[in-house]
């Protein structure tokens, strides 16, 4: 999750990359940073709930939702979609003149997108660290 949480990151500063010429440096520096995730963690293969830190939520929403299994494999393909979604429109930006109308066309999708993936991770994160907390893995004794 953090890897691609770098990697929206990034995606959100394309407006200014592009502004600044920095485009191509970020690019490959991103390339890079891919290459050495991908081989170096499990980002595509099978994703388990103890990966993601949610078994202690998917336990719980399954005493109401007892098919509440596929959790791992929704944020496995909300990731691979985001991946496409950051590609395409990034070159988009670069190859693509906007409309005479709408000038600012990619920077506003780039910020809106960014925006919509930042709001998940908020809520991800959260949800990891109230189900953790309500679980009292990390919780000290008091003697």
């Amino acid at each position: 999750m953090s890897t691609w949480f770098l990697l929206v990151s990034t995606f959100s500063m394309l407006p200014l990359l592009l502004k600044d010429d920095l485009l191509m440096p970020t690019v490959v520096t991103v390339m890079a940073f891919f290459i050495a995730c991908a081989t170096s963690f499990s980002i595509f293969e099978k994703t388990s709930e103890e990966e993601l830190q949610l078994k202690s939520f998917s336990i719980s929403v399954r005493k109401y939702l007892p098919c509440f299994t596929f959790l791992p494999r929704v944020i496995q393909h909300l990731c691979l979609m985001s991946i496409i979604t950051m590609v395409l429109l990034t070159l988009m930006a670069v190859t693509l003149d906007p409309p005479q109308k709408f000038p600012d066309l990619f920077s506003v999708l780039v910020c809106f997108v960014s925006c919509l993936k930042f709001l998940f991770f908020l809520v991800y994160f959260n949800t990891v660290i109230m189900w953790d907390s309500k679980s009292g893995r990390h919780q000290k004794k008091i003697e």
